[in-house]
């Protein structure tokens, strides 16, 4: 294995978390891949905030299961996860993990044990994470977690 697909829900701080988790993943071999099906492992980072947020996760997930096919795995964390993991995992049997906002150390540990055999190189064919994810000539700095500069639009 070595490809994941990742998709990122909700605001953006979803999409910071969703960033530093391709850019782990990245160290440990895995690739960014932008077609799900084409992918060893599919991601959902999850939006529990409002009901359509809520309605637009379990839509994402439930796409996802159904792609599952012999070793590919299926990922979900986020807001959503976090708050109804317990009726996620009840409803959808096909996730394979299943963790809250935060843990990207875990998933990307999950992730390396079930690479086989491991790549030789972080930045195969299909690009670095951080080349592809996100397309964008500006990044989002996720203000909530603290910051100990000054700026004055803070």
């Amino acid at each position: 294995m070595g490809k994941v697909h990742l998709v990122s829900l909700g605001c953006p701080k979803n999409l910071v978390d969703s960033e530093k988790l391709l850019k782990k993943l990245e160290a440990k071999g895995l690739n960014y891949c932008s077609q799900a099906a084409e992918s060893d492992i599919i991601m959902v980072n999850t939006c529990g905030f409002i009901e359509d947020a809520r309605r637009e996760s379990v839509e994402e997930i439930l796409n996802a299961a159904g792609m599952k096919d012999g070793n590919k795995k299926l990922v979900v964390f986020g807001c959503l996860a976090k708050r109804f993991g317990a009726e996620l995992e009840k409803e959808i049997p096909e996730i394979d993990l299943l963790l809250g906002v935060g843990e990207e150390d875990r998933i990307a540990e999950y992730c390396e044990k079930i690479i086989s055999p491991p790549l030789t190189s972080p930045f195969a064919k299909e690009g670095r994470a951080s080349d592809t994810f996100i397309d964008t000539p500006y990044s989002y700095l996720k203000i909530a977690e603290g910051c100990d500069r000054g700026c004055s639009y803070c």
